[in-house]
C-alpha cells in the first residue's frame, strides 16, 4: 500500500499517468493497473520509485527498524551495515 501510494504521489507530480510513462518509459496501462490494485508493482515500477524489494528472514525480523532513504534506523541509532 505504501509503494502505491508513492507511485500515486509521483504520477501526481509529473502531471499523470501519461506523463509519468513517458518519464520511466514504463507502459502506462501498467501504471494504471498497479494503481487500480490489478497488478503488483513491477520490478521497472519499484526502480523508477527509487525503491528496492530487500527479503528478511524470520529471525532478522525482530531486530528490523523502518529504514530512511539514507539507510539508518528509525530509532536515531545511525546507519544499518549493508544498508545503502
Amino acid at each position: 500500500k505504501d509503494v502505491i501510494r508513492l507511485l500515486r504521489s509521483e504520477v501526481e507530480r509529473a502531471g499523470g499517468q501519461a506523463a509519468w510513462a513517458k518519464m520511466t518509459g514504463i507502459n502506462r496501462t501498467v501504471i494504471n493497473r498497479v494503481l487500480n490494485d490489478r497488478q503488483p508493482p513491477s520490478k521497472k515500477i519499484i526502480s523508477a520509485l527509487k525503491l528496492r524489494m530487500v527479503f528478511v528472514s524470520s529471525s532478522d525480523y525482530r531486530e528490523l527498524t523502518l529504514l530512511n532513504s539514507k539507510g539508518t534506523t528509525g530509532d536515531g541509532k545511525g546507519p544499518v551495515p549493508g544498508a545503502v
